[in-house]
């Protein structure tokens, strides 16, 4: 619940930066715009706090539910990357806070998976630009974006299943010890 809170806690950092990137002129979004924005933050706050609420999470590989946490959150950075493209520089550095929630629990693969998903999405929306022949859209500086932001998720996976690996080992290394610890207590009680 506190790792929940924290994600609560990202999606107002990036309402409030999307309010300061239409303030100061970026771009600008319509009231709908912000409707379906606000929306979708407080469904997936009241979708994912539901599941933690009712242990249904439990039911999950991995019921932190950061994947899915993750990924979701990269459903807020589509439409605003699509709807402030002057600014899509700055949304993709929106999306580094939730990715990094990975590092306290996803393996490298699960990472790596959000990674693919993530880019998916991001492949998806550079397309439809393109076919939309959208005004202003630059082939070449959009996939130097789409690499570059590729690159650094990958990255921030590998560091991350890293980190998480060793996070890992040392749960594995503590319950071995308290394990060793309980045994010599008991052994300590018999010999009493």
């Amino acid at each position: 619940m506190r790792r929940f809170g924290m994600s609560v806690a990202t999606y107002a950092v990036a309402i409030l930066a999307t309010f300061l990137i239409t303030l100061i002129g970026i771009g600008d979004l319509s009231i709908a715009q912000w409707a379906i924005l606000i929306g979708l933050c407080l469904f997936g706050i009241s979708l994912f706090f539901f599941l933690f609420y009712t242990n249904a999470n439990v039911r999950f590989s991995e019921p932190s539910l950061t994947r899915e946490q993750i990924i979701y959150s990269f459903l807020y950075a589509i439409l605003l990357m699509y709807w402030l493209p002057e600014a899509r520089p700055i949304i993709l550095l929106f999306f580094l806070p939730p990715f990094s929630f990975g590092v306290l629990s996803l393996t490298l693969r699960q990472y790596l998976a959000v990674v693919v998903w993530v880019m998916g999405i991001y492949t998806a929306l550079l397309g439809l630009e393109y076919f939309q022949g959208r005004q202003g859209f630059m082939i070449k500086y959009q996939l130097f974006l789409y690499t570059l932001f590729g690159i650094l998720l990958t990255w921030f996976a590998f560091f991350g299943g890293f980190v998480s690996n060793i996070r890992r080992r040392l749960k594995a290394k503590k319950e071995e010890i308290q394990k060793a610890n309980d045994e010599i207590k008991t052994e300590v009680e018999e010999r009493k």
